[in-house]
């Protein structure tokens, strides 16, 4: 096997599927890269068996073959090469890399143990990258990272009236998000989508102006530019979200983005890990955070409000998550008393929807 690429994009091949491989593998196959040839370019893909990322950058290629290498050893040789052609061909059980003065002898690793990898196949569902990845910033964020509750480690696909609908929650917060340029494939209703694997596909988004959706019984598998992004499906019941939508709110709070964003800033030295209460009110709208250890602080924000005069709390974090991921410049935060979820959307649209359960202070 004999190729030549450009440093760069070889680089950030290598890199991307990299992001793929496990860091405890079971095998050495698994802790290393597929390098194949597929006519003229080079595909490179890594795979932690739920996780699998193949990114293709150009080649010209002289003799065709593959063979697996120790990923992080095999990208930190390229990404520090210089600039230039890259010459890379494989010898008994060497790889040879050379370009410009530099030349390395890096060990293979057995081909045959590298897992064999399947795709689904059929009429993906294409949609536009852009779209994507705004939904995905929106929503992503709010999946639980606690591997004990897997199904919550999910984002929900559903079809529905707009097209599709993407859900996530961690119990504390629920954000859904409705995209009206995307279907499922294949006639399917729901499926529950990995949100590590999804954080992985919006690192890649930018690289193509379309994105293709493939599902199969047990995989989901999206292409954009020269980079698939593959991975297993989520088994179980996602949570019913929908009775925790109310049809309208009492009390209306309406602010800038960087009125409530700027406060919060302000006022973290003292929150830390403190709830902050949001006073409300007709006359005015109040930011108020009070900790044992340190010390008082609140903060007036310019807003109108209407609605009930009350406090609630909140987890400034999920809180400015919830702020910050509205489009736009203003922001209403919708409830109906202290201790049922708030809502935070945009003025003009519930396209996105922030549900945040309030924290119970004295």
């Amino acid at each position: 096997m004999r190729f030549a690429a450009e440093q760069q994009g070889l680089a950030e091949a290598l890199a991307t599927a990299q992001r793929a491989v496990g860091s405890r593998s079971a095998s050495g196959a698994m802790s290393g890269l597929r390098v194949r040839t597929a006519g003229d370019s080079v595909e490179i893909t890594g795979t932690n068996l739920d996780l699998t990322i193949s990114a293709t950058t150009p080649a010209t290629v002289r003799d065709e073959g593959a063979f697996v290498a120790p990923a992080r050893l095999l990208t930190d040789i390229v990404r520090a090469m210089e600039p230039g052609r890259i010459e890379v061909s494989l010898a008994a059980e060497l790889i040879n890399i050379h370009g410009g003065r530099s030349a390395f002898e890096v060990p293979t690793i057995a081909a045959e143990e590298f897992p064999n990898i399947s795709l689904p196949v059929g009429e993906p569902a294409t949609c536009s990258a852009k779209d994507l990845a705004a939904a995905l910033r929106q929503v992503v964020p709010s999946a639980s990272h606690d591997e004990l509750r897997q199904v919550l480690t999910g984002v929900l696909f559903e079809r529905s009236e707009a097209g599709l609908r993407l859900v996530a929650t961690d119990s504390y917060r629920l954000a859904v998000r409705d995209v009206d340029a995307l279907v499922l494939p294949g006639g399917a209703d729901k499926v529950l989508m990995s949100s590590k694997a999804l954080a992985e596909l919006l690192r890649v988004l930018g690289s193509g102006e379309t994105v293709e959706l493939l599902l199969g019984e047990r995989e989901v598998c999206f292409t954009v530019g020269g980079v698939v992004v593959a991975s297993r499906l989520i088994d179980g019941e996602f949570p019913n979200y929908r009775q925790l939508l109310p049809q309208s709110y009492p009390n209306v709070l309406a602010a800038k983005k960087d009125a409530i964003l700027g406060a919060l800033r302000r006022l973290k030295p003292v929150a830390e890990n403190t709830p902050i209460k949001l006073v409300l009110d007709n006359a005015a709208t109040r930011l108020e955070v009070a900790s044992p250890d340190r010390g008082r602080a609140d903060e007036e924000i310019e807003a109108s409000y209407q609605g009930a005069t009350l406090k609630v709390a909140f987890n400034p974090e999920y809180l400015a998550a919830g702020v910050d991921a509205v489009d736009g410049d203003d922001v209403l935060l919708e409830t109906i008393d202290p201790l049922k979820p708030a809502v935070i959307r945009a003025p003009l649209s519930s396209e996105f929807q922030y549900l945040l359960m309030p924290v119970r202070v004295s």
